[in-house]
């Protein structure tokens, strides 16, 4: 956990329309007296208003956003050390509402989707770290939802189904091999034993049988 030790107090009167209130930088420090983080805010309620500012210790930008009325708002950017874009998100009166995207270090994209109301929505993909789509889902309120498609790096079909309130495969799943030939068939069920909850899934086809 990193310490912090001092906090900087830079004022800067802000002047852009004659009902604006005096906006102030925040300056903190840890141990070592690295500015690690900087955001602007109101001189009168101390709220959050303005650009803010994450830093490694070793200077380089982690993160960036943007706040109104001590609420993030608008697009948040987090870094890797190199300068590459690690996380965007999108964000409205303090929630999640909009585009996320996640990336790999090496650039690749990782996943991306919408977040509508602070809660995972709609189509989700999911991505190897070469490039290729390795999962189409749907979600709902945060929770896995609809069907989904698992894919190998070649672009083929892994397994094809349906999830319901999490992970949890129900009715028929498909499973195919790397060429893409389908192999099996199975039926799920979710079933509940000793308080915990699963899936389970029985072949009713398989090829060459």
């Amino acid at each position: 956990m990193i310490l912090i030790r001092k906090i900087t107090f830079v004022f800067v009167l802000v002047n852009i329309i004659a009902c604006s209130k005096p906006i102030e930088v925040i300056q903190e420090h840890d141990d070592n007296n690295n500015l690690i983080i900087e955001y602007q805010r109101r001189k009168d309620d101390f709220a959050k208003h303005g650009w803010y500012k994450r830093y490694y210790p070793t200077g380089e930008l982690n993160e960036e956003s943007q706040f109104v009325n001590n609420k993030m708002t608008g697009q948040r950017k987090m870094y890797f050390k190199n300068g590459d874009i690690q996380v965007i998100e999108s964000h409205a009166k303090g929630k999640f509402e909009g585009l996320y995207q996640s990336f790999y270090d090496n650039g690749k994209l990782e996943q991306e989707g919408e977040y509508t109301n602070n809660a995972m929505n709609g189509e989700w993909k999911f991505y190897y770290r070469t490039g290729e789509v390795r999962e189409v889902v749907q979600f709902k309120d945060n929770q896995e939802n609809g069907p989904f498609k698992e894919y190998f790096q070649n672009g083929n079909l892994k397994f094809e189904g349906t999830y319901e309130g999490g992970d949890y495969e129900v009715g028929e799943l498909k499973k195919y091999d790397e060429s893409g030939n389908l192999i099996a068939k199975m039926n799920c069920e979710i079933r509940q034993v000793a308080g915990e909850k699963f899936s389970q899934c029985s072949t009713v086809w398989q090829a060459n049988e």
